[in-house]
Protein backbone atom coordinates (compact mmCIF):
# COMPACT_ATOMS: atom_id res chain seq x y z
CA UNK A 1 0.00 0.00 0.00
CA UNK A 2 1.16 3.09 -1.14
CA UNK A 3 2.00 6.36 1.74
CA UNK A 4 -1.32 8.34 -0.55
CA UNK A 5 -3.19 5.07 -0.18
CA UNK A 6 -2.62 4.30 3.68
CA UNK A 7 -3.76 8.21 4.19
CA UNK A 8 -6.84 7.52 2.39
CA UNK A 9 -8.00 4.34 3.66
CA UNK A 10 -7.27 5.59 7.23
CA UNK A 11 -9.27 8.89 6.87
CA UNK A 12 -12.16 6.62 5.65
CA UNK A 13 -12.03 4.21 9.23
CA UNK A 14 -11.54 7.54 11.48
CA UNK A 15 -14.86 9.14 9.53
CA UNK A 16 -17.37 6.14 10.86
CA UNK A 17 -16.89 7.84 14.49
CA UNK A 18 -17.18 11.71 13.64
CA UNK A 19 -20.78 12.29 13.97
CA UNK A 20 -22.33 14.18 16.51
CA UNK A 21 -20.89 16.48 19.11
CA UNK A 22 -19.76 13.55 21.16
CA UNK A 23 -17.80 14.10 24.77
CA UNK A 24 -13.76 13.53 23.66
CA UNK A 25 -13.24 9.50 22.94
CA UNK A 26 -10.73 7.41 23.38
CA UNK A 27 -11.99 5.60 20.24
CA UNK A 28 -11.42 8.63 18.20
CA UNK A 29 -7.91 9.59 20.12
CA UNK A 30 -6.71 6.34 19.68
CA UNK A 31 -7.71 6.13 15.51
CA UNK A 32 -5.78 9.31 15.77
CA UNK A 33 -2.82 7.85 17.32
CA UNK A 34 -2.39 4.72 15.44
CA UNK A 35 -2.25 6.95 12.13
CA UNK A 36 0.21 9.35 13.21
CA UNK A 37 2.33 7.08 15.26
CA UNK A 38 2.68 4.41 12.52
CA UNK A 39 5.88 3.35 11.44
CA UNK A 40 5.21 4.17 7.80
CA UNK A 41 5.72 7.89 9.28
CA UNK A 42 9.27 7.52 9.09
CA UNK A 43 9.27 9.20 12.88
CA UNK A 44 7.67 12.29 11.46
CA UNK A 45 11.03 13.60 11.20
CA UNK A 46 11.46 17.24 9.90
CA UNK A 47 11.69 16.72 5.87
CA UNK A 48 10.94 13.66 5.36
CA UNK A 49 7.52 12.08 3.37
CA UNK A 50 6.29 10.61 7.04
CA UNK A 51 5.80 14.33 8.27
CA UNK A 52 4.56 15.81 4.95
CA UNK A 53 1.84 12.51 5.77
CA UNK A 54 0.86 13.99 8.86
CA UNK A 55 0.47 17.62 7.45
CA UNK A 56 -1.82 15.92 4.92
CA UNK A 57 -3.62 14.13 7.39
CA UNK A 58 -4.22 16.95 9.53
CA UNK A 59 -5.43 19.20 6.98
CA UNK A 60 -7.78 16.53 5.77
CA UNK A 61 -9.18 16.55 9.18
CA UNK A 62 -9.78 20.20 9.44
CA UNK A 63 -11.72 20.22 6.02
CA UNK A 64 -13.89 17.04 7.14
CA UNK A 65 -14.73 19.33 10.05
CA UNK A 66 -15.31 21.82 8.16
CA UNK A 67 -12.89 24.51 9.63
CA UNK A 68 -11.52 27.05 7.95
CA UNK A 69 -8.23 27.90 6.91
CA UNK A 70 -6.01 29.58 9.13
CA UNK A 71 -3.59 31.12 6.94
CA UNK A 72 -5.61 33.20 4.94
CA UNK A 73 -6.90 30.44 1.67
CA UNK A 74 -4.16 28.07 3.37
CA UNK A 75 -4.43 25.67 5.99
CA UNK A 76 -0.66 25.75 5.92
CA UNK A 77 1.98 28.37 7.12
CA UNK A 78 5.32 27.38 4.94
CA UNK A 79 9.09 27.95 6.94
CA UNK A 80 12.53 27.56 6.04
CA UNK A 81 14.97 26.29 8.49
CA UNK A 82 18.30 26.69 8.03
CA UNK A 83 20.33 23.32 9.07
CA UNK A 84 23.64 23.24 10.63
CA UNK A 85 26.24 20.59 11.19
CA UNK A 86 28.94 20.91 13.38
CA UNK A 87 32.54 20.92 12.11
CA UNK A 88 33.55 17.56 13.75
CA UNK A 89 37.09 18.59 14.32
CA UNK A 90 36.86 22.19 15.38
CA UNK A 91 40.14 23.96 16.82
CA UNK A 92 39.58 26.07 20.12
CA UNK A 93 42.71 27.52 21.26
CA UNK A 94 42.78 29.91 24.91
CA UNK A 95 46.05 31.43 25.53
CA UNK A 96 47.41 29.62 28.27
CA UNK A 97 45.58 26.56 28.19
CA UNK A 98 46.64 23.21 27.32
CA UNK A 99 45.41 21.98 24.08
CA UNK A 100 41.61 21.34 24.08
CA UNK A 101 39.46 17.89 22.74
CA UNK A 102 36.52 18.51 20.48
CA UNK A 103 33.38 16.49 22.60
CA UNK A 104 35.85 15.73 25.56
CA UNK A 105 36.33 19.58 26.85
CA UNK A 106 34.40 22.06 24.65
CA UNK A 107 31.58 21.89 21.86
CA UNK A 108 31.05 24.77 19.56
CA UNK A 109 27.95 25.80 16.98
CA UNK A 110 27.33 28.02 14.90
CA UNK A 111 24.87 29.16 11.88
CA UNK A 112 26.77 31.80 10.23
CA UNK A 113 27.20 30.39 6.95
CA UNK A 114 29.73 33.78 6.41
CA UNK A 115 31.87 32.59 9.51
CA UNK A 116 35.32 33.63 9.38
CA UNK A 117 38.17 30.74 9.25
CA UNK A 118 38.97 32.14 12.41
CA UNK A 119 37.18 34.19 14.88
CA UNK A 120 39.43 35.24 17.72
CA UNK A 121 38.35 37.83 20.30
CA UNK A 122 39.32 38.98 24.67
CA UNK A 123 37.87 36.43 26.89
CA UNK A 124 35.64 38.04 29.28
CA UNK A 125 33.89 36.10 32.15
CA UNK A 126 30.07 37.82 32.36
CA UNK A 127 28.76 35.70 35.44
CA UNK A 128 25.11 35.17 34.68
CA UNK A 129 24.71 37.56 31.78
CA UNK A 130 21.27 38.36 33.28
CA UNK A 131 19.54 41.66 33.22
CA UNK A 132 16.13 41.25 34.87
CA UNK A 133 14.92 44.90 35.88
CA UNK A 134 11.73 44.05 37.49
CA UNK A 135 14.49 41.81 39.97
CA UNK A 136 16.67 44.20 40.39
CA UNK A 137 19.65 42.92 38.54
CA UNK A 138 22.07 43.86 36.45
CA UNK A 139 24.97 41.57 35.12
CA UNK A 140 26.45 44.10 32.69
CA UNK A 141 26.40 47.60 34.20
CA UNK A 142 26.99 49.50 30.60
CA UNK A 143 30.30 47.68 30.05
CA UNK A 144 31.07 47.22 26.43
CA UNK A 145 30.63 43.56 25.68
CA UNK A 146 30.82 44.14 21.23
CA UNK A 147 33.28 41.27 19.87
CA UNK A 148 33.96 39.93 22.58
CA UNK A 149 33.93 36.09 24.08
CA UNK A 150 31.76 35.87 27.16
CA UNK A 151 32.16 32.98 29.88
CA UNK A 152 28.80 32.50 31.08
CA UNK A 153 27.42 30.79 34.04
CA UNK A 154 24.00 28.48 32.91
CA UNK A 155 21.42 28.66 35.72
CA UNK A 156 20.93 31.78 37.67
CA UNK A 157 22.02 32.95 40.83
CA UNK A 158 20.58 31.48 44.23
CA UNK A 159 19.04 28.50 42.35
CA UNK A 160 18.23 27.02 45.91
CA UNK A 161 15.24 27.01 48.03
CA UNK A 162 15.00 30.39 49.27
CA UNK A 163 17.19 32.02 46.64
CA UNK A 164 17.11 35.48 45.09
CA UNK A 165 15.25 34.51 41.89
CA UNK A 166 12.51 31.52 42.36
CA UNK A 167 14.70 29.61 44.28
CA UNK A 168 15.11 26.00 42.80
CA UNK A 169 12.02 26.84 40.58
CA UNK A 170 14.26 27.92 37.11
CA UNK A 171 12.90 31.16 35.67
CA UNK A 172 13.68 32.12 32.38
CA UNK A 173 16.60 33.54 32.72
CA UNK A 174 18.70 30.74 33.57
CA UNK A 175 18.04 29.26 30.61
CA UNK A 176 20.87 28.49 28.54
CA UNK A 177 18.69 30.01 25.23
CA UNK A 178 18.65 33.22 27.46
CA UNK A 179 22.10 33.79 27.53
CA UNK A 180 22.68 32.79 23.98
CA UNK A 181 20.16 35.25 22.86
CA UNK A 182 21.70 38.18 25.58
CA UNK A 183 24.77 37.86 24.23
CA UNK A 184 23.75 38.30 20.65
CA UNK A 185 21.97 41.61 21.92
CA UNK A 186 24.78 42.97 23.40
CA UNK A 187 27.04 41.94 19.88
CA UNK A 188 29.36 39.89 22.01
CA UNK A 189 31.52 37.70 18.97
CA UNK A 190 30.62 34.30 20.76
CA UNK A 191 29.84 32.52 23.88
CA UNK A 192 30.45 29.51 25.75
CA UNK A 193 28.87 28.18 28.85
CA UNK A 194 30.29 26.87 31.71
CA UNK A 195 29.41 23.65 32.51
CA UNK A 196 28.28 22.27 35.78
CA UNK A 197 26.39 19.53 36.47
CA UNK A 198 24.27 20.89 39.54
CA UNK A 199 23.68 24.14 38.16
CA UNK A 200 23.07 22.84 34.01
CA UNK A 201 21.10 20.00 36.03
CA UNK A 202 22.34 17.24 33.60
CA UNK A 203 26.01 15.82 33.05
CA UNK A 204 28.30 16.57 30.08
CA UNK A 205 27.31 13.85 27.93
CA UNK A 206 23.90 15.66 27.28
CA UNK A 207 25.64 18.47 26.54
CA UNK A 208 28.13 16.63 24.29
CA UNK A 209 25.39 14.25 22.59
CA UNK A 210 23.12 17.55 22.02
CA UNK A 211 25.82 20.35 20.65
CA UNK A 212 27.44 17.72 17.97
CA UNK A 213 24.82 17.14 15.91
CA UNK A 214 23.10 19.40 13.46
CA UNK A 215 20.82 22.05 15.04
CA UNK A 216 18.47 24.62 13.35
CA UNK A 217 17.39 27.86 13.15
CA UNK A 218 14.71 30.22 11.23
CA UNK A 219 17.27 32.79 10.58
CA UNK A 220 14.94 35.82 10.04
CA UNK A 221 13.97 35.06 13.64
CA UNK A 222 17.40 34.13 15.15
CA UNK A 223 21.08 34.10 14.15
CA UNK A 224 23.24 34.25 17.50
CA UNK A 225 26.34 35.29 17.96
CA UNK A 226 29.23 34.13 15.73
CA UNK A 227 29.76 30.81 17.76
CA UNK A 228 27.74 29.29 20.68
CA UNK A 229 29.13 26.54 23.19
CA UNK A 230 29.75 24.75 26.26
CA UNK A 231 33.20 24.94 27.92
CA UNK A 232 33.74 22.42 31.23
CA UNK A 233 34.04 23.40 34.40
CA UNK A 234 37.66 22.23 34.69
CA UNK A 235 38.87 23.74 31.58
CA UNK A 236 37.24 27.13 32.91
CA UNK A 237 39.12 26.85 36.01
CA UNK A 238 42.55 26.25 34.59
CA UNK A 239 42.00 29.35 32.07
CA UNK A 240 41.24 31.87 34.84
CA UNK A 241 43.98 30.47 37.07
CA UNK A 242 45.91 30.78 34.24
CA UNK A 243 45.07 34.65 34.18
CA UNK A 244 45.71 35.28 37.52
CA UNK A 245 41.86 34.57 38.93
CA UNK A 246 40.65 32.52 41.13
CA UNK A 247 37.46 30.72 39.96
CA UNK A 248 35.81 30.49 42.96
CA UNK A 249 35.93 34.36 43.87
CA UNK A 250 34.37 35.22 40.49
CA UNK A 251 31.82 32.37 40.55
CA UNK A 252 31.35 34.64 44.47
CA UNK A 253 31.02 37.56 42.93
CA UNK A 254 28.71 36.64 40.49
CA UNK A 255 25.86 35.46 43.02
CA UNK A 256 25.94 38.93 43.95
CA UNK A 257 23.70 42.46 42.38
CA UNK A 258 26.99 44.22 42.46
CA UNK A 259 28.89 42.04 39.94
CA UNK A 260 30.70 43.42 36.98
CA UNK A 261 32.47 41.42 33.66
CA UNK A 262 35.48 40.34 34.37
CA UNK A 263 37.90 40.87 31.42
CA UNK A 264 40.39 38.28 31.91
CA UNK A 265 43.49 39.34 29.58
CA UNK A 266 43.65 36.54 27.05
CA UNK A 267 42.30 35.58 23.81
CA UNK A 268 40.43 32.53 22.45
CA UNK A 269 40.85 31.07 18.71
CA UNK A 270 38.40 29.26 17.29
CA UNK A 271 38.49 27.89 13.54
CA UNK A 272 35.56 25.36 12.77
CA UNK A 273 33.74 25.19 8.93
CA UNK A 274 30.05 23.86 9.81
CA UNK A 275 28.02 22.55 7.11
CA UNK A 276 24.71 23.82 6.21
CA UNK A 277 21.25 23.13 4.34
CA UNK A 278 17.68 24.49 4.20
CA UNK A 279 14.95 22.44 4.87
CA UNK A 280 10.94 23.53 3.78
CA UNK A 281 8.60 22.79 6.35
CA UNK A 282 4.50 23.93 7.37
CA UNK A 283 2.33 24.65 10.13
CA UNK A 284 -1.03 22.93 9.76
CA UNK A 285 -4.10 25.36 10.78
CA UNK A 286 -7.77 25.74 10.72
CA UNK A 287 -10.14 28.47 13.11
CA UNK A 288 -13.72 27.82 13.80
CA UNK A 289 -15.02 31.58 13.63
CA UNK A 290 -16.46 32.75 16.54
CA UNK A 291 -20.43 33.59 16.87
CA UNK A 292 -21.71 36.65 15.56
CA UNK A 293 -21.39 38.68 12.07
CA UNK A 294 -18.08 40.43 13.01
CA UNK A 295 -15.61 37.30 13.96
CA UNK A 296 -12.75 39.33 12.81
CA UNK A 297 -13.13 41.60 15.63
CA UNK A 298 -13.72 38.91 17.92
CA UNK A 299 -10.62 37.76 20.46
CA UNK A 300 -8.64 34.52 19.11
CA UNK A 301 -7.96 31.01 21.45
CA UNK A 302 -4.84 29.38 20.14
CA UNK A 303 -4.52 25.55 20.50
CA UNK A 304 -1.60 24.20 19.55
CA UNK A 305 0.09 20.65 19.43
CA UNK A 306 3.14 19.98 17.64
CA UNK A 307 3.46 16.83 15.30
CA UNK A 308 7.11 16.40 14.38
CA UNK A 309 9.17 13.98 15.95
CA UNK A 310 12.89 12.94 15.11
CA UNK A 311 12.87 10.58 12.50
CA UNK A 312 14.71 7.48 12.08
CA UNK A 313 17.92 5.94 14.22
CA UNK A 314 21.00 5.24 12.82
CA UNK A 315 19.65 1.51 13.08
CA UNK A 316 16.74 2.17 10.32
CA UNK A 317 13.96 2.21 13.37
CA UNK A 318 11.38 5.17 13.58
CA UNK A 319 10.85 7.70 16.79
CA UNK A 320 7.42 7.04 16.53
CA UNK A 321 6.48 9.48 19.43
CA UNK A 322 3.27 7.84 20.43
CA UNK A 323 3.38 10.21 23.53
CA UNK A 324 5.26 12.46 21.93
CA UNK A 325 3.32 13.94 20.14
CA UNK A 326 0.44 11.78 18.94
CA UNK A 327 -0.87 11.64 22.25
CA UNK A 328 -1.26 15.45 22.07
CA UNK A 329 -2.40 15.69 18.70
CA UNK A 330 -4.65 13.48 18.77
CA UNK A 331 -6.23 16.48 21.68
CA UNK A 332 -6.01 18.79 19.24
CA UNK A 333 -7.76 16.98 16.39
CA UNK A 334 -10.44 15.46 19.06
CA UNK A 335 -11.37 19.20 20.82
CA UNK A 336 -11.62 20.80 17.19
CA UNK A 337 -14.04 18.18 16.04
CA UNK A 338 -15.89 18.82 19.70
CA UNK A 339 -16.09 22.70 19.03
CA UNK A 340 -16.90 22.13 14.95
CA UNK A 341 -19.54 20.08 15.76
CA UNK A 342 -21.26 22.24 18.39
CA UNK A 343 -25.11 23.61 16.84
CA UNK A 344 -23.91 27.17 18.98
CA UNK A 345 -21.03 28.78 18.51
CA UNK A 346 -18.49 30.22 21.30
CA UNK A 347 -17.80 34.26 21.45
CA UNK A 348 -14.52 34.10 20.51
CA UNK A 349 -12.46 32.36 17.79
CA UNK A 350 -10.45 29.02 17.94
CA UNK A 351 -8.01 28.58 15.78
CA UNK A 352 -6.44 25.01 16.08
CA UNK A 353 -2.57 24.96 14.81
CA UNK A 354 -0.45 21.38 14.42
CA UNK A 355 2.85 23.26 14.66
CA UNK A 356 6.54 21.88 13.25
CA UNK A 357 9.96 21.48 13.96
CA UNK A 358 9.14 21.75 17.77
CA UNK A 359 12.17 18.93 18.35
CA UNK A 360 14.24 21.33 16.69
CA UNK A 361 13.60 24.38 19.33
CA UNK A 362 10.29 25.16 19.15
CA UNK A 363 10.78 26.93 15.47
CA UNK A 364 7.31 26.28 14.60
CA UNK A 365 5.72 27.94 17.11
CA UNK A 366 8.25 30.53 17.19
CA UNK A 367 7.32 31.44 13.34
CA UNK A 368 3.48 31.15 14.51
CA UNK A 369 3.67 33.62 17.54
CA UNK A 370 5.69 36.21 15.27
CA UNK A 371 3.72 35.78 12.09
CA UNK A 372 -0.02 35.70 13.37
CA UNK A 373 -3.15 35.80 10.73
CA UNK A 374 -4.78 38.11 13.50
CA UNK A 375 -3.63 41.56 15.33
CA UNK A 376 -1.66 40.64 18.26
CA UNK A 377 -4.33 42.11 21.34
CA UNK A 378 -6.64 39.55 19.26
CA UNK A 379 -4.58 36.63 20.41
CA UNK A 380 -5.79 36.35 24.02
CA UNK A 381 -3.85 33.03 24.95
CA UNK A 382 -2.45 29.74 24.04
CA UNK A 383 -3.15 26.41 25.02
CA UNK A 384 -0.24 24.14 24.22
CA UNK A 385 -1.12 19.93 24.07
CA UNK A 386 2.10 18.04 24.70
CA UNK A 387 2.73 14.60 26.07
CA UNK A 388 -0.26 14.00 27.30
CA UNK A 389 -1.36 11.38 29.56
CA UNK A 390 -1.83 8.03 28.52
CA UNK A 391 -1.77 6.03 31.21
CA UNK A 392 -5.11 6.52 32.99
CA UNK A 393 -7.53 9.14 34.49
CA UNK A 394 -6.48 10.94 37.72
CA UNK A 395 -8.08 12.94 40.28
CA UNK A 396 -6.16 16.07 39.75
CA UNK A 397 -4.64 17.79 37.20
CA UNK A 398 -2.42 20.72 36.80
CA UNK A 399 -1.28 23.88 34.01
CA UNK A 400 2.63 24.08 33.61
CA UNK A 401 3.05 27.90 33.27
CA UNK A 402 -0.54 29.04 34.27
CA UNK A 403 0.85 30.71 37.04
CA UNK A 404 2.66 33.41 35.39
CA UNK A 405 -0.80 34.56 34.10
CA UNK A 406 -4.33 35.39 35.22
CA UNK A 407 -5.05 31.88 33.14
CA UNK A 408 -4.18 29.60 36.36
CA UNK A 409 -7.85 30.82 38.07
CA UNK A 410 -9.31 29.99 34.73
CA UNK A 411 -7.53 27.11 34.37
CA UNK A 412 -8.67 26.16 38.34
CA UNK A 413 -12.52 26.99 37.76
CA UNK A 414 -12.52 24.65 34.56
CA UNK A 415 -10.74 21.71 36.27
CA UNK A 416 -13.16 22.04 38.72
CA UNK A 417 -16.22 21.82 36.65
CA UNK A 418 -15.01 18.75 35.17
CA UNK A 419 -14.76 17.34 38.56
CA UNK A 420 -11.04 17.48 38.55
CA UNK A 421 -8.80 18.70 41.47
CA UNK A 422 -6.56 21.53 40.62
CA UNK A 423 -2.75 21.48 42.43
CA UNK A 424 0.08 23.87 42.13
CA UNK A 425 2.28 23.14 39.03
CA UNK A 426 4.86 20.21 40.51
CA UNK A 427 8.22 19.83 38.90
CA UNK A 428 9.02 23.49 38.42
CA UNK A 429 12.81 22.99 38.70
CA UNK A 430 12.72 20.95 35.39
CA UNK A 431 11.51 24.47 33.81
CA UNK A 432 8.95 22.79 31.31
CA UNK A 433 7.62 26.16 30.68
CA UNK A 434 10.25 27.18 28.51
CA UNK A 435 10.72 23.68 26.84
CA UNK A 436 7.42 23.36 24.41
CA UNK A 437 5.25 25.49 22.49
CA UNK A 438 3.53 27.84 24.80
CA UNK A 439 6.83 29.02 25.86
CA UNK A 440 6.82 30.87 21.89
CA UNK A 441 4.17 32.48 22.37
CA UNK A 442 4.87 34.00 26.18
CA UNK A 443 7.72 35.44 24.33
CA UNK A 444 5.40 37.24 22.09
CA UNK A 445 3.45 38.62 24.94
CA UNK A 446 0.89 35.97 24.69
CA UNK A 447 -0.22 33.80 28.05
CA UNK A 448 -0.04 30.39 27.46
CA UNK A 449 -0.21 26.59 29.33
CA UNK A 450 0.57 23.20 29.04
CA UNK A 451 -2.29 21.04 30.59
CA UNK A 452 -0.89 17.85 32.30
CA UNK A 453 -2.44 15.43 34.57
CA UNK A 454 -1.70 15.57 38.41
CA UNK A 455 0.12 12.39 40.43
CA UNK A 456 -3.07 10.77 41.92
CA UNK A 457 -4.50 7.91 40.39
CA UNK A 458 -7.83 7.42 40.36
CA UNK A 459 -7.70 4.17 39.46
CA UNK A 460 -5.11 2.86 42.88
CA UNK A 461 -4.36 -0.43 41.24
CA UNK A 462 -2.40 1.95 38.54
CA UNK A 463 0.11 4.72 39.49
CA UNK A 464 0.06 6.86 36.54
CA UNK A 465 2.84 8.92 38.05
CA UNK A 466 5.27 6.14 38.13
CA UNK A 467 4.51 5.86 35.00
CA UNK A 468 5.17 9.08 33.21
CA UNK A 469 8.40 8.71 35.82
CA UNK A 470 8.97 5.46 34.12
CA UNK A 471 8.58 6.57 30.76
CA UNK A 472 10.56 9.74 30.54
CA UNK A 473 13.49 7.24 32.33
CA UNK A 474 13.28 4.85 29.39
CA UNK A 475 10.94 5.30 26.64
CA UNK A 476 11.35 9.47 26.26
CA UNK A 477 13.00 10.71 22.66
CA UNK A 478 13.50 6.37 22.11
CA UNK A 479 12.40 4.48 19.59
CA UNK A 480 10.28 2.29 21.99
CA UNK A 481 7.78 5.45 22.18
CA UNK A 482 5.95 3.25 19.85
CA UNK A 483 2.57 1.53 19.43
CA UNK A 484 4.27 -1.79 20.00
CA UNK A 485 5.15 -1.13 23.53
CA UNK A 486 3.03 2.15 24.15
CA UNK A 487 0.10 0.49 23.80
CA UNK A 488 0.26 -2.60 25.85
CA UNK A 489 -0.88 -0.69 28.31
CA UNK A 490 -1.79 2.02 27.97
CA UNK A 491 -5.24 3.74 29.06
CA UNK A 492 -6.64 6.77 26.70
CA UNK A 493 -9.48 7.20 29.71
CA UNK A 494 -6.41 9.63 30.73
CA UNK A 495 -6.39 11.03 27.48
CA UNK A 496 -9.33 11.63 27.55
CA UNK A 497 -9.85 13.08 30.37
CA UNK A 498 -7.68 15.93 29.70
CA UNK A 499 -9.31 16.67 26.57
CA UNK A 500 -12.39 17.15 28.21
CA UNK A 501 -11.01 19.63 30.39
CA UNK A 502 -9.56 21.60 27.98
CA UNK A 503 -13.04 21.97 26.43
CA UNK A 504 -13.66 23.17 29.84
CA UNK A 505 -10.98 25.80 29.38
CA UNK A 506 -12.06 26.76 26.19
CA UNK A 507 -15.54 27.72 27.37
CA UNK A 508 -14.56 29.37 30.40
CA UNK A 509 -12.05 31.53 28.77
CA UNK A 510 -14.46 32.47 26.03
CA UNK A 511 -16.71 33.50 29.00
CA UNK A 512 -13.98 36.36 29.66
CA UNK A 513 -14.50 39.62 29.19
CA UNK A 514 -10.73 40.79 29.43
CA UNK A 515 -7.96 39.30 27.62
CA UNK A 516 -5.46 37.08 30.25
CA UNK A 517 -2.27 39.23 31.20
CA UNK A 518 1.15 38.17 32.44
CA UNK A 519 1.63 38.53 36.30
CA UNK A 520 4.73 41.63 36.44
CA UNK A 521 7.22 38.98 38.40
CA UNK A 522 6.56 36.79 35.21
CA UNK A 523 8.67 38.84 33.06
CA UNK A 524 6.42 38.55 30.31
CA UNK A 525 3.92 41.50 30.77
CA UNK A 526 2.86 42.54 27.81
CA UNK A 527 3.92 46.83 26.79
Amino acid sequence: MSLRDFLIFSLLVVSTWTVGAQPISESELEAHIRFLADPKLEGRGLGSDGLELARMYIEAEFRELGLQPAFGKSYDQPFELLGSTPDPNPQLEIEGADPLTYGKDFVVFSNHQDLPERVTGELVYAGYLIDAPERGWDDVKGADLKDKILLVEVNEPGNEEGGLFEGTQMTYYGRWTYKYEQAARLGAKGVLLIHNDKRATYGWGVVRNSWTTEGFTIPSEYMGSSFEGWLSEPVVKEVVAEAGVDYAQLLSRAETKDFKPVPLGVNLSLAMKPTFRTVKTSNVGAVLPASGDSPGSSPTIILTAHYDHIGMSTQGEPYSGVVDNTSATAVLLAVARHFSQLESRLPVNLMFVAVSAEEQGLWGSRFLASHLPMPEDKAWANINLEMTNIWGPTKDVYAIGADQSTLDETARVAAEKVGLRYIPELDKENGFFFRSDQFSFARAGIPGLWPTEGPTSADPAVNVKEKRKQFRARHYHQTTDSLAVQSQDWNLEGTAQIGGWVVSLVEELARKKERPEFLPSSGFSRE
